[in-house]
């Protein structure tokens, strides 16, 4: 089942004839026939999308609705309102901000489940989202962002000409966001040399399906606007462009008249949900970028560095450089004696020094090689497409540079000097495969690991190379 659809109708033969349409779609139904049954059905079954009749629920329409929201767990439930071609406009503006679309009767039985689906997708995502971004459990979570949100950017594709000076008009009298024109008839060197949208608004009244599907797959494929939402503005009786418009995941059509307050009232939706959207993914990518980072140096942590050394020994890294003609290089890197800058100056000098050292780490290499702290000073290095020679011209590099680097102590006149002894080996790409006891570079490890001692046993800050033995 694509989902579970409550058909909230006060007329049985409007409950039953949508029924069946839903039904051919393979959504799950249940109906209500008041307010009271429809909150009711809402707690009971848990529905993943409300189908509403604008007349349920009379003058109290906009109360029902605000109670559904207000239900624990459906503050982000899609609530998508029936309504006729007569429904007031006053009416109309009201409902474009409370819900999440409006479906004019009659429509096409394609076009609505299209619609729903595309509401089902959207709600799916946010949830999808907020779990991964640590929201908590689905239908549980709060809105990520904060109430008062910041004015979003709304780009406005339109042909050349006075309809879009006009629709951008219109538009400014009722919005706070920032809104911008740009030629429909070429929008993208436009939109990726201006401000990222939130919102993309299609005024296409006279392109063809195939110009209007194209649109649609390149707004979504284009990096400045596969995450904006998009609402396009199209003739009436336009349902075969609609269609593709929302097979393209196009979040929202208008056919036909178009009042300026209904439309604010849209964007203005589509905006705070696109908002939204883009908050999560910035947490997630913050959660995940987190989980990989050692929080004191910033370099990354064992657990990025492992898997990348695994998929280096494989090719699956390395991309740009030599990697499968030349090989790579692992270090494993020790400070030296760095018990006894515990001893004399705290953890919190320790920490210090650890931070200098990492930037040493980043100014020295490139910027394909990884750095990791695997241990408490113990640090990864692996650098792809290098020759023995130019791995070794690297690590004494590292040894020289540390050693002769006096370390300023915040709060302390005094400057601390550590040394690092460094056991280097080389890997070539091709070998082994990807395995979760590691394989290949569990190998490279150990050896890395047996140079590393080698370095600590005859004198310290020095580099041992262990080349591949014959066997």
């Amino acid at each position: 089942m694509p989902g579970k659809i409550l058909i909230a109708e006060p007329l049985a033969t409007n409950r039953i004839l949508l029924k069946v349409k839903l039904a051919a779609g393979h959504f799950e139904v249940i109906q209500a026939s008041d307010a009271a049954e429809t909150l009711r059905a809402i707690r009971l079954e848990a529905p993943d999308l409300v189908l509403l009749n604008s007349g349920l629920a009379g003058n109290n329409l906009a109360t029902l609705i605000d109670a559904i929201r207000a239900l624990p767990g459906q503050a982000d439930l899609p609530i998508a309102a029936l309504i006729t071609e007569h429904l007031p406009e006053a009416a109309r503006r009201d409902l474009a901000g409370r819900v999440d679309a409006l479906l004019v009767r009659p429509t096409t039985d394609t076009l609505l489940l299209a619609r729903l689906r595309g509401l089902l997708v959207q709600r799916n995502t946010l949830r999808d989202l907020r779990l991964q971004s640590g929201g908590g459990a689905p239908g549980f979570a709060e809105p990520a962002v904060p109430r008062l949100q910041p004015p979003g950017h709304i780009a406005i594709l339109a042909p050349q000409g006075a309809p879009g000076q006009m629709l951008l008009r219109g538009l400014s009298r009722h919005l706070r966001h920032s809104l911008r024109l740009v030629d429909a008839a070429r929008p993208f060197p436009d939109l990726t040399s201006g401000p990222r949208p939130d919102v993309v608004l299609l005024y296409l009244p006279d392109m063809s399906d195939r110009a209007a599907r194209e649109l649609g797959a390149e707004l979504r494929a284009a990096r400045s606007t596969r995450h904006a939402a998009a609402l396009a503005l199209l003739d009436s009786g336009a349902e075969e462009t609609a269609l593709h418009l929302l097979e393209a995941r196009v979040e929202d059509v208008m056919m036909g008249r178009t009042d300026a307050r209904e439309l604010a009232a849209r964007c203005d939706r589509l905006l705070t949900q696109a908002q939204e959207l883009d908050h999560l993914r910035r947490q997630t990518r913050d959660g995940v970028r987190a989980s990989v980072t050692d929080p004191l140096t910033g370099l990354y942590n064992r657990r990025f560095a492992l898997p990348f050394l695994e998929r280096v020994c494989i090719g699956q890294e390395g991309a740009g450089t030599d990697t499968l003609e030349t090989g790579f290089a692992v270090m494993l890197a020790d400070l030296d004696f760095f018990k006894n800058i515990n001893d004399k100056y705290g953890h919190s000098g320790g920490d210090q020094v650890l931070r200098q050292v990492a930037d040493h780490f980043r100014a020295i290499l490139r910027d394909c090689d990884m750095v990791a702290r695997i241990g408490g000073e113990e640090f990864l290095l692996v650098c792809p497409g290098v020759t023995p020679d130019e791995a070794r011209q690297t690590a004494d590099r590292i040894c020289r540079e540390i050693a002769d680097t006096a370390i300023p102590l915040t709060g302390s006149s005094q400057t601390v000097h550590i040394t690092v002894s460094i056991g280097l080996v080389m890997g070539r790409a091709g070998r082994g495969e990807l395995s979760p006891t590691g394989g290949e570079s569990e190998k490279l490890l150990a050896r890395a690991d047996a140079a590393l001692y080698a370095s600590k046993a005859h004198g310290r800050n020095t580099v041992t190379y262990q080349p591949r033995s014959a066997a």
